[in-house]
């Protein structure tokens, strides 16, 4: 998705901000009926350059 330069955040600090006061996100992914859309909490953890998003489906959601 093209974003034009004067609304790109690239700050990671303030990035990570955003993603730690608001975790819930949508998840889509793609399967034989198609896309799939949920909300699911994701949490950040420290690790790689830039942290790990982390999150839990329960099997039941698949």
């Amino acid at each position: 998705m093209h974003c034009p330069a004067t609304f790109r955040e690239e700050r990671l600090d303030v990035l990570h901000d955003l993603m730690t006061a608001h975790p819930l996100a949508t998840l889509i992914t793609a399967g034989r009926g198609g896309l799939t859309a949920n909300l699911i909490p994701f949490s950040l953890h420290a690790g790689g350059d830039q942290g790990i998003l982390r999150a839990h489906l329960a099997w039941g959601n698949k």
